[in-house]
């Protein structure tokens, strides 16, 4: 039963056991203890027969009562009516005594119930004031709104594509009145705006389709009201837009005028932001061309300095509309596109550039041809970029397990050369028959510092060499790679090298003071899997560690003597590990602190 405080009437139901057939419930008006009226809702079994000790404890009464019960067609005698009816009175006497009882006790618990409804009232009246009191002196209100206002700028995502949409500035909004007002009034904290255009599908019923139509427009509606808001509540700060059309299998086919004015809208809206962006990010889906660059002049994007563009593998080719971004001052662009050897098509300010990333992938058993076109074609993007810093490059194919004699060859000799002298780290992930050396032959690289060679995972079954199968390693290496000897970074994953010509590579690095290598293993290999273990070298353990570190001859110059961090990767699954990791690698440590001393 729980207690409330009356308002016009208060109700009380009491139910017996589970399994009774009988209730008994009361109500009163407050204030008006005259008031109180029981209801009695009674109902019994047929052909049951109550208890006699129930009914009375007289013998004689017990006995009258259980002959007329189980009888039939008696009639009771003068004397037997005259003791029913004593009896008839002193039950009446007894229930009168009950119901006065009864009337206290609602009385009692009507009472108890104000009481109650008071109380909790007051508690929760102290709640509220506790939880004021408790924000006021709460260390995060001491803080500087300036210092609030920088952790809160940490929430924000430092990616320049989004992978999925963050709404960190809402959530904090909702917290307390202080925070809402920190956020609200910082325009930084609204500036990435992510947008997708809603996915216009149905199924073949008409229903469906109106379903599918309404959810559409809502989600158009959701979509202004977010692109109002946050361009609203970011000034006159520059934008990070991220743009993403979803596209269904079943589009809608007749669309509605509503819904028609509603993509409009979003579409319009959208484009309005262009001239505020100063990071964009496209996903471009639909094969019919892209619905946000559309009639989009190429002065839109004077403030645009990052870009990183998406395609899909079916598009027919590079859309035209990208060319837009030709007047852009771009210094980072980012593109993922699956055809490489279009990488000419796209018109960007080169010269300006300072940071390149290409994502480029090819069909399965590409020709010989297509591989060394795409070759060119980033190495040629790359060599455009006359003022680059950083430069990453992916370039793989999805190939099945033990299909290297089905890959194309990319070695061979490139016209093209050219000398990077601002590029200080590069990132190659290559699937190729041919080297690395090969890939990069007639690049200099003068200025580098950080060199990362790997394999993608998608192709991690495939061998790729560091130098050409065959040929001398010290000689091709300072024929194609003369730059390693100046490195001060570098990390070889799954990339397939000798031990002992990884040795030799190290002793060409005298500035190397950061070395990861992880070499890959493949197990138990069929046509469609294979298990692939990455493991360290044992004797790159063992040639980096000093022997005798203690006792070394004056002017002594250990392998990689500037060597500040190693990464290694112990497989206990692999039968070349060393049994013991632990002790070789603190004997590595310890040697190499002993020698710095």
């Amino acid at each position: 039963m729980e207690h409330q405080p009356p308002l016009e009437g208060t109700h009380l139901e009491l139910k017996m056991a589970e399994g009774s057939r009988k209730s008994l419930s009361y109500s009163w008006r407050p204030n008006d203890a005259s008031s109180i009226t029981p209801k009695h809702d009674e109902s019994y079994q047929q052909n049951i027969v109550p208890s006699l000790n129930d009914v009375g404890k007289d013998g004689d009464t017990n006995r009258l009562l259980s002959m007329y019960l189980n009888g039939v067609d008696i009639h009771p005698t003068h004397q037997e009516t005259t003791m029913l009816n004593g009896f008839r009175s002193a039950c009446q006497a007894a229930i009168d005594s009950l119901q006065n009882k009864r009337r206290q006790m609602l009385l009692t618990i009507e009472g108890l119930s104000l009481e109650l409804a008071g109380l909790e009232e007051e508690m929760n009246y102290k709640g509220r004031q506790l939880a004021t009191a408790s924000a006021i002196v709460a260390p995060i209100r001491r803080l500087p709104m300036e210092l609030l206002t920088k952790i809160f700028r940490f929430t924000l995502q430092d990616e320049v594509w989004p992978l999925f949409r963050r709404d960190s500035p809402l959530v904090l909004s909702h917290v307390s009145k202080l925070w809402r007002h920190v956020v609200v009034k910082d325009p930084f904290l609204w500036y990435q705006i992510w947008c997708s255009l809603p996915e216009e599908s149905c199924r073949d019923d008409t229903d469906e389709d109106i379903e599918a139509e309404d959810h559409a427009i809502n989600l158009y509606r959701r979509l202004l009201q977010g692109i109002n808001l946050f361009s609203t509540r970011s000034g006159a700060v520059a934008l990070d837009l991220a743009l993403f059309d979803e596209v269904s299998e079943n589009n809608i086919q007749d669309p509605t005028a509503q819904l028609k004015e509603y993509r409009k809208r979003a579409l319009e809206d959208i484009r309005a932001l262009f001239p505020r962006c100063r990071s964009l990010g496209i996903c471009l889906l639909r094969p019919s061309g892209n619905p946000f660059l559309v009639g989009v002049r190429r002065s839109v994007f004077s403030r645009l300095e990052s870009l990183r563009l998406s395609l899909r593998r079916d598009l027919p080719s590079v859309p035209p509309e990208t060319n837009i971004f030709s007047a852009a001052p771009l210094c980072r662009c980012e593109l993922h596109t699956p055809f490489p050897a279009d990488l000419r098509n796209f018109s960007l300010q080169h010269d300006k550039l300072e940071h390149v990333v290409l994502g480029l992938s090819a069909p399965p058993n590409s020709s010989e041809t297509i591989a060394r076109d795409s070759v060119l074609a980033w190495r040629n993007f790359i060599v455009k970029c006359a003022n680059l810093r950083t430069a990453q490059v992916q370039y793989s194919w999805y190939a099945r397990v033990n299909d290297q004699h089905e890959q194309p060859q990319t070695a061979g000799s490139f016209s093209s050369s050219a000398t990077m002298n601002h590029l200080t780290t590069l990132v190659l992930r290559v699937a190729s028959n041919g080297s690395f050396a090969d890939l990069l032959r007639d690049i200099d690289f003068p200025v580098l510092d950080i060199l990362h060679l790997s394999i993608p995972r998608t192709s991690s079954h495939m061998i790729v060499p560091l130098t050409p199968r065959g040929k001398p390693f010290t000689e091709s290496i300072e024929r194609n790679m003369p730059y390693i000897t100046r490195l001060k970074a570098l990390c070889l994953t799954r990339v397939h090298i000798a031990d002992k010509d990884l040795c030799t590579l190290l002793r060409m690095t005298p500035r190397l003071q950061s070395l990861s290598v992880l070499k890959s293993r493949i197990q138990e290999a069929t046509r469609t899997t294979s298990r692939i273990w990455l493991e360290d070298s044992v004797d790159l353990v063992s040639f980096l560690t000093i022997k005798d570190a203690d006792n070394l001859p004056e002017g002594f110059n250990p392998p990689v003597p500037a060597l500040r961090t190693l990464r290694l990767y112990h497989n206990e699954h692999s039968a070349k590990a060393s049994p013991d990791p632990a002790t070789s690698f603190s004997r590595l440590a310890q040697s190499r602190y002993r020698w710095t001393l």
